[in-house]
């Protein structure tokens, strides 16, 4: 195993054992829900989690409360702080245990969060459309936020007006459009929020007004990077040249320049607003073709480490491992060290070793193949593992299956590399007659399943898979190689391959052959 996380996963059990219990601050949530609602999702308890971050990476401290036959909740939550921001979610039974953000209004990019405080009683009321009425002590600030959450951006006439600018290539206009669109949503946003300033302290209206102003900048830097990423090679450059052009000239003036300590730490967005907003920039100025995430990890931590300081720029260096570790895992590795030796603030600090420990080592998985005989990662010492997940019905997971049987070919007849298939399907015929078919595994492949538990399995949680197909590489001594392999089914941009052409990406065939070879040495 890595020097580097082997001496950070021993840092975070030596904390987790000598770290002194902290004060810890009751807040009492009690509610009730349609059973239309609970029906929908076939769903029996009910999941609050308590978010430092909210990009969708983040997962946080989830607790959950039993929905009774009454179809009420009560939960007692033991906040780490004062104040908290909280989700409140439910597991979609019916559709392979996934979570679920109760009344998601659209903003699909960052979690939709509640601030609670310490002597909050609330009391929530959610019908079978998802609209929640609060009610209680510390209420007020609870329903101001789903109001403000719910002015909907992506209205019909809207969504038709910028697919026609779209078409047309009108893309600067397109972008205007878009950005007048979400003034005015802050616009509204703002008004709400002014409607209750006399229920307010000054301090939660503050906090709250940097959260709509830091929702809408983010709204606004997404959609620059969606505006540059289209179907094809030549509506791309032009996207994203009036991308570029609409990005240098908000640079003229910042809003967020004078913001004060004790909200930019706080607030719920303002710290992933400024986050996206650096890696636009990579995101736009990209040389590799790599869109969406920029050239390279350390080029973005480094923008971070230095242009910030203080406890914003922890929470920020945390942010960057959290988003993008999948993306650049060998990379963000090697940075760990130089991460936790920058970060002063413990808070941050700690979170990062508890990614680190989750994230960067393999899960010991225990798993059953057709004839119901468990495998485990142990017994598999020696060997370098290519695990690939997938689902009955997922085109993208037969493209990739397709992909890459040249690579699966090539280690044929190498008994140090084994291909293991990992399929979240609930139902075991139907998983093994996808087996069966092709369409999804190699003959050459070790096939396995997650026992009926599909999502909810620990081995899924552990790596937060929520979209397939997914693959991971392990080193002969059980250590991860890469939680994100070169897709060999995309091209090195992340388009998908044009048909009638060879399936596989030569380029991407190359890098992941070399992560396997170099993994054999």
């Amino acid at each position: 195993m890595n020097s580097i996380l082997k001496s950070t996963i021993l840092i975070f059990i030596l904390i987790n054992i000598s770290q002194v219990k902290a004060q810890k601050h009751s807040v009492t949530i009690t509610g009730t829900l349609d059973t239309g609602l609970i029906k929908r999702y076939a769903s029996n308890e009910i999941y609050i989690r308590i978010n430092e971050t909210t990009n969708l990476q983040s997962q946080g401290a989830v607790f959950k409360a039993p929905i009774l036959r009454t179809a009420n909740f009560s939960l007692k939550l033991e906040l780490p702080d004062s104040s908290a921001y909280i989700s409140f979610e439910l597991i979609d039974k019916l559709n392979d245990d996934r979570f679920v953000t109760i009344n998601s209004s659209g903003n699909r990019a960052l979690r939709e969060v509640y601030l609670i405080e310490v002597g909050d009683s609330i009391d929530i009321k959610i019908d079978k459309s998802g609209i929640f009425n609060f009610s209680g002590k510390g209420s007020s600030k609870l329903n101001c936020q789903w109001q403000y959450y719910n002015i909907d951006l992506n209205q019909k006439g809207i969504i038709y007006r910028e697919s026609e600018l779209d078409n047309l290539g009108e893309y600067s206009t397109k972008l205007n459009v878009r950005h007048k669109v979400v003034d005015l949503a802050t616009k509204i946003r703002r008004e709400i929020l002014n409607s209750y300033k006399d229920m307010f302290s000054n301090k939660i209206y503050e906090l709250f007004n940097l959260d709509i102003l830091s929702l809408g900048e983010y709204e606004k830097r997404s959609f620059l990077w969606r505006m540059s990423v289209k179907s094809t090679i030549e509506r791309s450059e032009q996207g994203k040249k009036a991308a570029i052009e609409y990005y240098n000239s908000s640079l003229k003036n910042d809003p967020f320049a004078k913001v004060a300590p004790k909200y930019s730490l706080k607030s719920a967005y303002f710290a992933e607003m400024l986050f996206q907003r650096e890696l636009t920039f990579f995101q736009l100025y990209n040389k590799k073709g790599s869109s969406y995430r920029g050239d390279s990890f350390s080029e973005i931590y480094f923008k971070l480490k230095n242009s910030y300081n203080g406890s914003l720029r922890d929470k920020l260096i945390y942010i960057c491992f959290e988003r993008l570790h999948r993306d650049y895992f060998e990379e963000s590795l090697s940075l760990i060290d130089d991460a936790l030796l920058t970060m002063n603030d413990k808070k941050y600090s700690h979170l990062l070793q508890e990614l680190v420990y989750k994230q960067y080592r393999s899960f010991a998985f225990e798993l059953p193949d057709t004839n119901g005989r468990i495998h485990t990662l142990s017994e598999y010492n020696g060997k370098v593992i290519v695990l690939d997940f997938w689902y009955t019905g997922c085109s993208w997971c037969m493209s990739l299956n397709k992909a890459m049987e040249p690579v699966i070919n090539k280690y044929r007849s190498n008994k140090n590399v084994v291909f293991i298939t990992v399929c979240v399907d609930k139902d075991k015929d139907k998983w093994m007659k996808s087996i069966i078919s092709g369409k999804y595994t190699s003959l050459n492949s070790v096939n396995l399943y997650t026992a009926g538990l599909g999502l909810s399995h620990p081995l899924i949680k552990n790596y937060n898979i929520t979209a397939f197909p997914r693959q991971l590489i392990i080193g002969k001594k059980g250590q991860l190689i890469s939680t994100s392999p070169p897709r060999v089914d995309l091209t090195p941009n992340g388009r998908s391959i044009s048909k009638g052409v060879n399936l596989t990406s030569e380029a991407n065939e190359k890098q992941f052959i070399k992560l396997i070879d170099k993994s054999l040495d």
